[in-house]
């Protein structure tokens, strides 16, 4: 299937909405609701090693003390975090949500204003009208979901099935068991090579197949009860709908023995294990029952450079289990992911009773009005147009160049933090500040966008527009990658600028920062100095910076190529600190009997910690620097509210440590944070020097 940048409507929103979480970004200390009324009855809950898990709305009340030395994140965000969990609908809150807030109400406005002239705008009104028309929906009703998945149940055997995985149609929608899809290359970044990689399981984590965890049974609940609305809505009993659930999820069991978990792709040796490249002509020895060359083929990615196979095991598997004899399962994978997929799409009936499940089997309590969920349903499938007509009307080129220049700023004081080192040699820390000057910057917005005039969806239902959107999209990635040599001046194709996003790209030696992240109040320039840094400098350019240095960013070189240009003795010892920092991570335990893992979120906690190092050495030359409003601010940047599935999902899924965490392991690492709160031996928040956990 190609590559979806969708799946369905509430995952989109699940995802632009939770996982602010993840994301780095600053925000002012500005408040963005009313004042509440609190209760003075409720009281403290005891859970968690070492401190609380204040996520966890439940386990912060007004009678929870406060101390610095105690619990560091409680103290700076107590007050935040009461008055957001009272919020009538907000069962998570985020701190980015100010600046979403904004950049979401600027382009609601713009898709209903019809004096916007211009193709760009007339593609976003049409498709945000067809998702608002529910009465052109509910008449459409299953009948186009219907015809694209009809021809998987008619297969009377495995090789017309396969004709049919082999269609323009089934190629853009159809679950086929491989995500092939271009992009630059490992060791040759500035050519492309094509990625060829295992759809995901109904389950998300293969582990979850062989040890199913409470996260696993949430999710299995809520396919199966879906997969079963939505069947039925489709004429095929409630016996019927359980009996290819049965298959599938047994023809998945046996696929999942052969690919890496979660927990594996988190790890430091993915990018070794991942990085198996290939030709086409070794591809087409692969496999002898599943067709992996001729759906290379039939989705216009043959040629005679690097392919790179993520997961060989797997693709063993699918060739022995590609069998007349799992006809039925190949099948009802196939089918059951459509529907999965796709049932949004369809009608109000469809989508309330989405709604319906995914809080029974998640123990959530969302819902979302008609425009929410069509806007957010455009960012996703037209995102660059919607992009586009934003940045004409509110992108600041002033804005632009002022954090431009705060990149640079930052790079230079990072390249002296660098020049200090003292545990790696002159060869290896020449080599690091090489690649850190010639780090590229990519601040807001691009200047160059794709060309959607061609592109035209008027007279189509809801699903015919969305259809081909997705062929127009894929046009527009196989026109780039016949150039063959890889670009990415036109990056707001593959990132949306209106989410609230910074990132570094090791491929590219690049970071990005898009528009919605230096909308106020995430930036303005009225920040004093301390919000500054504490978010532009640590949280944010900082903790990007950082990722170029992480156990991942550290095999590619300057140029973005896969590259070893270390000193072995300094690999063996920046190993040994991560090791430290990952022995250190395990013995947290949020809740339950649910410890971190330190070996899934090691890169992110060295890209926190590396990016406040780097704030405070440049807090360390103005005079007068109020250390308690930085710190106070970089402990804001982490608020965050959840219900249980949610940070249970991070805590288990997520290469990011759950966010209290990214507060309190950071700070305490730090002299400056002692001597500005008077930490003790014997207090929550110490930790011994010898123990501290700077890898930098």
């Amino acid at each position: 299937m190609f590559p979806s940048p969708f799946k369905f409507i509430r995952k989109i929103i699940l995802i632009l909405l939770i996982t602010s979480l993840i994301w780095d970004f600053p925000i002012s200390l500005n408040t963005f609701f009313d004042d509440v009324t609190l209760s003075e009855t409720e009281e403290d809950t005891d859970a968690g090693y070492p401190w609380v898990d204040s996520d966890l709305p439940e386990n912060v009340t007004v009678m929870t003390k406060t101390d610095p030395a105690d619990d560091f994140h409680i103290y700076a965000c107590k007050d935040l975090i009461l008055e957001k969990k009272y919020i009538d609908g907000y069962v998570i809150w985020t701190s980015t949500f100010g600046a979403s807030d904004v950049v979401d109400k600027n382009a609601m406005k713009l898709l209903k204003d019809k004096d916007i002239p211009g193709h760009d705008a007339e593609l976003v009104r049409n498709l945000y009208g067809l998702f608002t028309d529910w009465e052109a929906r509910d008449e459409t009703g299953f009948s186009d979901l219907k015809e694209l998945t009809d021809p998987i149940l008619e297969a009377d055997d495995l090789d017309e099935l396969t004709d049919y995985f082999l269609t323009d149609d089934a190629i853009l929608m159809i679950c086929n068991f491989f995500s092939i899809y271009s992009g630059p290359g490992y060791t040759d970044s500035g050519s492309y090579a094509v990625y060829v990689e295992p759809e995901a399981l109904l389950l998300d984590d293969p582990a979850e197949y062989s040890d199913m965890t409470e996260l696993g049974s949430m999710t299995k609940d809520y396919n199966e009860e879906m997969f079963i609305y939505y069947a039925g809505r489709l004429g095929i009993t409630e016996s019927r709908a359980r009996d290819m659930l049965d298959k599938a999820f047994e023809l998945e069991s046996r696929l999942a023995g052969s690919m890496l978990s979660s927990s594996e792709k988190m790890n430091d040796s993915y990018i070794e294990k991942s990085d198996n490249e290939m030709s086409f002509e070794e591809i087409s020895h692969l496999t002898h029952n599943y067709p992996l060359a001729d759906l290379i083929k039939a989705s216009d990615l043959e040629f005679d450079g690097t392919y790179i196979v993520s997961e060989p095991d797997y693709v063993s598997c699918i060739d022995e289990l590609y069998t007349e004899d799992n006809l039925e399962g190949i099948r009802s994978i196939a089918y059951i992911n459509a529907l999965l997929d796709y049932g949004t799409y369809c009608d109000r009936e469809a989508c309330e009773k989405e709604d319906d499940i995914s809080n029974e089997s998640y123990g959530t309590d969302y819902w979302y009005d008609d425009e929410d969920t069509a806007y957010y349903s455009v960012r996703d499938i037209l995102s660059e147009p919607l992009q586009k007509i934003y940045v004409e009307q509110y992108g600041s080129e002033e804005d632009k160049k002022a954090v431009e220049q705060i990149c640079r700023d930052v790079i230079e004081n990072y390249d002296e933090m660098l020049s200090e080192n003292t545990w790696a040699t002159e060869e290896t820390i020449d080599s690091a500040r090489e690649k850190l000057t010639s780090m590229d910057i990519r601040v807001a917005y691009p200047d160059q966008w794709n060309d959607y005039s061609d592109l035209s969806i008027e007279g189509c239902t809801l699903f015919e527009a969305i259809k081909k959107i997705y062929g127009f999209k894929k046009d527009i990635s196989d026109a780039a990658f016949s150039e063959e040599k890889y670009s990415n001046e036109c990056w707001a194709f593959d990132t949306d600028v209106l989410e609230c996003n910074a990132y570094y790209n090791a491929s590219e030696n690049r970071i990005y920062i898009t528009l919605a992240a230096i909308t106020d109040p995430l930036y303005n320039s009225n920040m004093s100095i301390e919000e500054q840094y504490a978010s532009l400098a640590g949280f944010w350019i900082g903790h990007e910076i950082s990722h170029s240095f992480d156990s991942n960013g550290c095999r590619y070189d300057a140029e973005g190529d896969l590259r070893d240009w270390w000193n072995e003795d300094d690999m063996t010892e920046f190993k040994r600190r991560i090791d430290k920092l990952d022995d250190y991570l395990d013995e947290i335990v949020p809740f339950g009997d649910y410890h971190v893992t330190g070996s899934n979120v090691d890169t992110e906690m060295l890209a926190d910690i590396t990016g406040l190092q780097c704030a405070l050495r440049m807090a360390s030359s103005v005079e007068d620097f109020d250390y308690d409003v930085f710190f106070t601010e970089y402990a804001k940047l982490n608020a965050f509210i959840s219900d249980y599935s949610t940070e249970l999902t991070a805590l288990q899924q997520d290469e990011h440590p759950l966010s209290y965490l990214r507060t309190n392991v950071v700070v305490q690492q730090f002299d400056e944070f002692y001597d500005t709160y008077d930490i003790e031996e014997g207090d929550n928040m110490y930790l011994a020097p010898e123990d501290r956990l700077l890898v930098w």
